[in-house]
């Protein structure tokens, strides 16, 4: 029998640490050494984290104290093996090996699971664990909607087919020796490279060819390396494409650092072959893959169960849907947070024809579908009312995304609507301990009375 694990965090007990968006991280190592190395590098990018040394097998009584775990040792073979024992858990969101070493040879022993790079700038490191939770998220959301439609006898939604393709990889600078080792290293791994010699162009080719990857030469010159980067963040289309960079050796890392914040996921210090960064590139080209076919799998769910006036889900949909979150986040232990959103002409605007307000109706509710999360749920409820399901939210961050898409809403001129501008009264309800998914929808529904009778 195994010995109760040793809690790296004080005064915590068997709890998680909880971040702003609820997502709870929980360190596993057989080391106490290792998982306390990790804990320091997860608080250097503000990712606060749990660490357990000993047992990697959940807690026996309750939910699992965990939504992402990470697996740290000391050797490839016992990290897999202590992931392999604990990838059964189904509330689990992600399960991650952390690589002591960047070497392709090591990244290679991970196969069949994803894998943080420990010796990753913090801004790197801190947006490789917040993809790991949206992923999670997304397919834990998945799996329930298909839940949910099986249960209402909804006809499967058709599965979108894997990515296979070799990877695509776009480089921008001059082809000096880094590239051309950086080019026998893509060979050798199957993947093709394209280039252009200034940023400038690059941008233009990224917007009309589809790549997989970019890769930036900063070792000359970082500015223009630096300043790509921002830009593919900053643009909706190009926002998710991994970007690695290459910087010049140097005791701070400063052009490292800064890489990461611009939002660089690789960063090649060029101390070594290009090979170890190839190979953390692809595989964040694998997760991008990954996350695109979980996203058109449940845009086809949405689809076969959506309303035909918008491209939000139907009420019988979203009303036994609740009951499925409810019950799994329950057995998880994760927030559950239901928001119902009620449109109106605003104070002083003429009432609108019918056929003018379901046009205005439906335009508002695309609005707020552009507006959450991929495994949120949006549907409408009656003809003036939304219903959204915000898995993971607790209802302070509820109340934020809420406040973001009324905020969006009441400015927006929608075109189909003659009488004026609308209002957007709204309220969020967190599932509360045993609480049914019923009970939770008809206190979204209630609180959002009692406002609108109140305002």
């Amino acid at each position: 029998m195994c010995d109760e694990p040793a809690i790296l965090v004080p005064d915590l007990a068997r709890k998680a640490v909880t971040l702003g968006n609820g997502v709870r991280i929980l360190i596993r190592s057989s080391d106490p050494r290792l998982a306390r190395a990790l804990q320091d590098r997860f608080a250097e990018a503000d990712q606060p984290a749990m660490a357990f040394a000993g047992p990697t097998g959940p807690a026996p009584r309750g939910p699992p104290p965990e939504d992402v775990t990470i697996v740290i040792e000391a050797d490839v073979a016992t990290a897999m093996a202590r992931a392999t024992e604990l990838a059964p858990d189904p509330a689990r969101l992600a399960l991650a090996v952390a690589a002591l070493a960047a070497a392709g040879p090591i990244l290679a022993g991970f196969d069949g699971f994803d894998a943080i790079d420990v010796n990753a700038p913090p801004a790197a490191l801190r947006r490789r664990i917040a993809a790991l939770w949206r992923v999670g998220l997304a397919r834990d959301e998945l799996a329930a909607r298909r839940a949910t439609m099986s249960a209402l006898g909804f006809p499967a939604a058709p599965r979108m087919p894997e990515a296979d393709a070799p990877p695509r990889l776009w480089c921008v600078g001059r082809p000096d020796p880094y590239f051309l080792a950086l080019e026998r290293a893509a060979g050798a791994a199957g993947a093709s490279i394209l280039g252009a010699l200034t940023t400038f162009a690059a941008f233009d080719h990224l917007h009309d060819e589809r790549f997989d990857a970019v890769i930036v030469n900063g070792a000359v010159d970082p500015g223009p390396a630096l300043s790509l980067c921002g830009a593919l963040r900053r643009n909706t289309d190009l926002a998710t494409l991994p970007a690695m960079v290459a910087c010049t050796p140097n005791p701070e890392a400063a052009t490292a650092r800064e890489a990461a914040e611009r939002g660089a996921d690789v960063i090649d210090r060029g101390d070594g072959p290009p090979q170890a960064a190839l190979s953390w590139l692809i595989r964040e080209i694998k997760a991008e893959r990954r996350r695109r076919q979980i996203d058109a799998d449940l845009g086809a769910c949405l689809a076969t169960v959506a309303e035909p006036r918008s491209r939000l889900a139907n009420p019988l949909f979203i009303e036994r849907h609740v009951e499925t979150l409810a019950s799994r986040h329950h057995a998880s232990g994760r927030a559950l947070s239901v928001a119902a959103i009620r449109l109106s002409p605003a104070p002083g605007a003429s009432v609108p024809h019918p056929a003018a307000w379901t046009r205005t109706f439906a335009d508002a509710a695309g609005v707020a579908a552009r507006l959450i999360r991929t495994a949120d749920t949006g549907a409408v409820w009656d003809d003036d009312t939304l219903i959204l399901a915000l898995p993971a939210l607790d209802e302070r961050d509820a109340r934020a995304a809420l406040d973001r898409i009324v905020a969006v809403g009441e400015c927006t001129a929608f075109a189909s609507e003659p009488a004026g501008p609308l209002e957007f009264n709204a309220h969020a309800a967190t599932l509360a301990p045993g609480e049914s998914g019923a009970g939770l929808l008809a206190r979204a529904l209630g609180g959002l009375s009692r406002w609108a009778a109140h305002a």
